[in-house]
């Protein structure tokens, strides 16, 4: 033969799993702070935006003060593509951002506009919110993927 007909076969693509989610208990759990700490409270609010406004990690840790109205309940995030939404802010997220507000200055010697700053005083990175999001996560795999996940379900 002149012409290999195998070269036109190509392989079947291999199905992609689909991320764990947690169940309504689970996050529950997950989004009931055990203490009043500053880095509990902050932790928190973190982990309750993005459940309840749909967050990407990087438009958390970019998120600015000027950008939260809490007497509108709303967030205005600047994402993928440099576009910018409104997104609403659910009643537990409004009120740990509230108690992370009351302690937010303790920290913030550097007048950062972030939100979400660290102990240092410096603004997070995407990494170090994935760090914090395992730590309270307490369920196998990603932590972040997990809480996402369930966000879609």
């Amino acid at each position: 033969m002149d012409k290999n007909p195998a070269l036109a076969v190509q392989a079947p693509k291999s199905g992609r799993r689909l991320p764990a989610t947690l169940d309504p208990d689970q996050v529950g759990k997950l989004l009931t702070p055990p203490n009043e700490e500053p880095i509990t409270l902050r932790d928190f609010a973190m982990m309750e935006l993005i459940y309840s406004s749909g967050l990407r990690v990087s438009e958390l840790v970019s998120l600015q003060m000027q950008s939260v109205d809490l007497g509108d309940a709303s967030l205005r995030v600047t994402g993928k593509g440099q576009k910018t939404r409104l997104l609403p802010i659910g009643r537990p997220a409004l009120e740990a951002l509230k108690r992370w507000f009351t302690v937010r200055n303790l920290w913030n010697k550097y007048q950062q506009p972030e939100v979400f700053i660290g102990q240092r005083g410096r603004p997070l990175t995407t990494r170090s919110v994935e760090q914090r999001l395992a730590h309270w996560g307490g369920v196998p795999g990603n932590a972040r993927a997990c809480l996402s996940a369930s966000i879609a379900s």
